[in-house]
């Protein structure tokens, strides 16, 4: 079984996963500010924020409400494309982002507050893994007493997704940062070739004695999240709970929740609002039925698509059985 829960060692923590985490983000959301008052009363656990947002002023840092904060690189705001949830709705246009920009937050983050800085991302760049691991350790350098995650990402502007031989070349290395990030698009173009490059993943790490977290970036649904944990991944976040309401185990759109749960009468913004903190609460359920599966290894621990998640890990056996 690749499912499990990890501690995350800080002077604040531990802290357990899995994690299942609400992000906030300008791109398609243009009054955070305004979601983050709503929901200060609501998220308790972890958040993910990015620094790009606090830089171009889209977002005051936030009141201390969340007992993990992930502060984002930024990556996702300074690049035009889409994630797999994201429906399409407004026109993004990127401002200026930098790696002087990204220092000067990671700088005025108030050191007292439990964090993970996540290593510098953007569009237009792109390493050898190599290359990633050394820049994200010379950064992190600057910054102690924060949990440190690398995100790993393609190697050429060609590459569409990441490359796991490269990653797995240097896997010891990965050791050297708390967590370990790949966004869910590239890692690869259906879900059981991602689940199969977790699994793979997570199986190198462990047998380098690597016993560190995977964070898949953009994935937080009543589906896709389940089965990248039932692979070996650990936390999860995306904006999902923003664009959709989670219902009866999936993501639907948030006006026919509206309608079946409220009635057709209820307005819209009353409907968005009820629909963010209805999805946090599933959150907070769905989490609770990850973790009973952990410690009884018995899907059945699952409301919803028990059958289902039982045989896409037998799907995924049998395609990492082929692989070897």
């Amino acid at each position: 079984m690749l499912a499990r829960r990890l501690q995350i060692q800080h002077d604040a923590g531990p802290f357990w996963t899995l994690m299942l985490v609400p992000s906030l983000s300008s791109k398609g959301f243009q009054e955070i500010d305004k979601i983050v008052g709503f929901m200060e009363e609501i998220i308790t656990d972890q958040l993910l924020i990015s620094a790009y947002d606090l830089h171009h002023g889209h977002m005051a840092v936030p009141a201390e409400f969340a007992e993990l904060t992930f502060l984002d690189s930024g990556g996702y705001e300074a690049s035009i494309e889409r994630d797999l949830a994201d429906l399409g709705y407004g026109e993004h246009v990127p401002k200026r982002w930098d790696k002087t920009m990204l220092d000067g937050v990671f700088s005025s983050w108030p050191k007292d507050r439990p964090t993970v800085v996540v290593s510098y991302d953007h569009p237009s760049l792109r390493r050898a893994v190599p290359d990633q691991v050394a820049v994200a350790v010379e950064l992190f350098e600057g910054y102690p007493g924060f949990i440190t995650e690398i995100l790993l990402k393609p190697e050429t502007r060609k590459q569409k997704l990441v490359q796991l031989d490269s990653i797995v070349e240097q896997v010891r290395k990965l050791g050297q940062f708390d967590i370990v990030g790949l966004t869910e698009k590239e890692l690869g173009g259906s879900i059981i070739e991602r689940m199969t490059a977790i699994a793979k993943l997570r199986r190198a790490m462990d047998a380098a004695g690597v016993i560190r977290p995977i964070h898949v970036f953009g994935s937080l649904d009543p589906v896709s999240s389940p089965l990248y944990f039932l692979a070996g991944a650990d936390i999860f976040d995306g904006l999902s709970w923003l664009r959709l309401a989670y219902m009866n185990g999936l993501a639907v759109y948030r006006q026919n929740f509206g309608a079946l749960t409220f009635g057709v009468r209820e307005h819209e913004r009353s409907v968005a609002l009820r629909s963010y903190a209805s999805n946090i609460y599933y959150l907070a359920d769905l989490r609770a039925q990850m973790e009973k599966y952990v410690l009884t290894g018995d899907f059945d621990q699952f409301k919803d698509h028990a059958s289902f998640f039982r045989d896409q890990v037998t799907d995924l056996e049998v395609k990492l059985g082929e692989e070897k």
